[in-house]
């Protein structure tokens, strides 16, 4: 079991490490699979560095930099998990998304003011159904499209997008699983590195 001195000497090389990569290669949008794995990373570090387990105590210089750490990386944090919670959040058939689309499929419309035009032969209920907005009377004013079929594949075509989007992230999940167990194998390498170290130069 490594001793507090082992502990410390392990963290002070894994802040080093992460504080020089925040200078040299910076987090930038959009954030990609690789950013995000060197962010968990990080973010890792920073936890266990500030972990009672590592017998850190409150105010200590490893302590200390960890603090500094998280809050610089805590603007990068955030917007990873702002990207979870949108890649992962269920689609609703009513949502207001679908009526953004419909009027995304509508914007080429020209929509003139409604009016109710009485033609030759026109009967009262064809008049009632025209004043009260039938949909040929909104069709015929340019309300709703004439091409159903055109906004149903604008939706087919955004669900596409969402679950291509979901089957991507869902793969990124899975390297960053990946991606810990292989991290947590290196620090129990490096833990044992040091203890053999820590032996030599006793």
């Amino acid at each position: 079991m490594p001793d507090a001195a082992s502990n410390n000497i392990y963290l002070l090389r894994s802040l080093d490490k992460c504080e020089q990569q925040l200078t040299t290669e910076p987090f930038n949008e959009p954030l990609d699979a690789q950013q995000v794995r060197r962010l968990v990373n990080i973010e890792h570090i920073a936890n266990m560095a500030q972990s009672s387990l590592f017998g850190q105590e409150p105010g200590s210089d490893i302590e200390r930099r960890a603090t500094e750490l998280k809050q610089r990386i805590a603007p990068w944090v955030e917007r990873k998990n702002a990207l979870v919670l949108q890649f992962t959040r269920p689609v609703d058939s009513n949502s207001d998304f679908e009526d953004a689309l419909v009027d995304e499929q509508t914007k080429g419309s020209r929509v003139s003011t409604p009016t109710a035009r009485v033609d030759k032969g026109t009967t009262a209920m064809d008049r009632r159904n025209e004043l009260l907005g039938e949909t040929e009377g909104l069709r015929r004013r340019g309300v709703v499209p004439d091409n159903v079929a055109g906004v149903e594949r604008l939706l087919k075509s955004q669900q596409e997008t969402h679950d291509d989007l979901t089957a991507e992230l869902s793969q990124m999940a899975q390297v960053l699983k990946e991606n810990s167990l292989a991290f947590g194998k290196l620090v129990e390498d490096d833990k044992g590195l040091v203890e053999e170290t820590t032996e030599l130069l006793d």
